[in-house]
């Protein structure tokens, strides 16, 4: 009698019983050209003027928490970081520009230029580590705030619980930093590129100074392109016992289908942060005398102080608008 030899089943036919086999989606892959993916049930995010209403509307709901907060920092920072590295004599610069014919609404763009580039150097090292140490503790500190106070039903909080309760994920918050800022080495590279170039003065042609103009811009664009995928994570990763990869990966699975639109409303933050204090600041350079040139830097100062606060309650925004 013949042995009958079993007919070899194909996959399909051997899946058990309810088990559906679902369709494998697309999706977007870095520097790579593809065809756009329509999405289900796409949300479009908030328009940046939006979020900018929101951001204003919610500092001043709550402005006494925030104010005192921002008190707290202030002191901190004078402390810390503006007693050791001092600051600038706006009254002498502004004699030296009209020494130089330069007065008017052209000085008073100068002198905000030198606000600007003062308000992020430092004159020693242990005040530079002690600013990225402040800005650090004070980023969690209010972010921890901030998740109080945006809830459907805001808590009363006492601002001393967010340096107490917020500091714990320092460590996990401090590697996604640390990943950042190697995402911001392109951006390093074209500026340094740029400055060698225009120093030295290495380009022979206006093809070739065009040519390195182009090249940094890429590397600019790379550096915003990576960040905006990580940017999130500085949120996600203040969550009960979140870790930063953990963080880093949910970062960039909510960014999947937004990560343009993030770098377009970040890119109209900073110059709706920009033109707001061109507003304030141009007028007073130029009515407040040179005797009291003081007032403006301490005006600068404080303004400083809650461009800090508002640029974290509009990123924040922008990450709930995500979820």
């Amino acid at each position: 009698m013949k042995k009958l030899i079993p007919k070899k089943l194909l996959p399909s036919q051997t899946r058990a019983t309810g088990v559906n086999r679902k369709k494998r989606l697309p999706q977007y892959q870095s520097f790579r050209l593809q065809q756009k993916i329509k999405a289900k049930n796409y949300k479009p995010l908030p328009s940046a003027w939006s979020l900018w209403k929101l951001s204003l509307s919610m500092f001043w709901k709550h402005k006494r928490t925030i104010g005192l907060f921002l008190l707290i920092y202030a002191i901190l920072y004078v402390i810390f970081v503006r007693g050791i590295s001092g600051g600038i004599n706006l009254g002498e610069l502004r004699d030296t520009l009209k020494e130089s014919a330069v007065t008017g609404v052209l000085a008073s763009f100068t002198l905000f230029g030198v606000l600007v580039s003062d308000s992020g150097s430092t004159t020693s090292e242990i005040a530079s580590i002690y600013q990225g140490l402040l800005l650090v503790v004070g980023s969690l500190a209010f972010i921890w705030l901030l998740r109080q106070l945006s809830g459907e039903k805001p808590m009363r909080v006492r601002v001393r619980d967010a340096f107490y309760r917020g500091m714990q994920p320092l460590v996990p918050f401090i590697i996604v930093v640390s990943v950042i800022a190697l995402e911001l080495v392109p951006f390093s590279i074209g500026g340094f590129i740029l400055n060698v170039v225009l120093a030295n003065s290495l380009t022979g042609s206006g093809s070739e100074l065009f040519g390195i103009y182009v090249i940094c811009l890429l590397l600019v664009i790379l550096s915003l392109y990576l960040v905006s995928g990580s940017i999130a994570a500085l949120y996600i990763v203040t969550l009960p016992g979140m870790e930063p990869i953990k963080a880093i990966r949910a970062s960039h699975q909510v960014l999947r289908m937004h990560r343009w639109s993030v770098i377009r409303k970040f890119v109209l933050l900073v110059l709706f942060l920009l033109g707001a204090s061109l507003l304030i600041f141009i007028p007073l350079l130029l009515t407040i005398p040179s005797n009291f040139s003081w007032i403006n830097e301490y005006i600068f100062f404080a303004g400083s102080v809650s461009v800090f606060a508002v640029f974290h309650i509009y990123m924040y925004n922008l990450y709930k608008s995500l979820l």
